[in-house]
């Protein structure tokens, strides 16, 4: 029942607010799957980050943490954007799908790595 009363909120959206919950979706997706994907990346041998901030932020013990928070922020502000706006988005939507599909490139990028270090 609780599905079907999510499903019908989404259908009852006019498209740029269901562009928008897509850009959302495919946010969360691909932030997960790059950290998902660089967390095991190097955990292995000979693997090593190449970008800056994310040594730093390892090395304070606090890279998942920055992440998560990410999440959050990016997922609630789009909410919120949501629950505000009545009709319009302002191509909101562009920002997630863009942040979204660049982390999950980085994400595939990282099994590549991955892929060549194990064979």
């Amino acid at each position: 029942m609780y599905i079907h009363s999510i499903k019908q909120r989404i259908y009852s959206r006019n498209s740029s607010e269901r562009l928008l919950i897509l850009g959302i979706c495919v946010f969360i997706l691909g932030s997960s799957f790059d950290h998902i994907s660089t967390h095991y990346g190097l955990s292995l041998e000979n693997v090593f980050e190449t970008n800056s901030m994310v040594c730093t932020l390892r090395e304070r013990g606090i890279w998942s943490l920055i992440e998560a928070l990410t999440l959050v922020a990016g997922i609630s502000g789009g909410l919120f954007i949501l629950k505000i706006r009545e009709k319009e988005t302002y191509g909101l939507h562009s920002l997630y799908l863009a942040v979204g599909t660049y982390r999950m490139i980085a994400g595939f990028s990282n099994l590549i790595v991955i892929s060549q270090v194990l064979f």
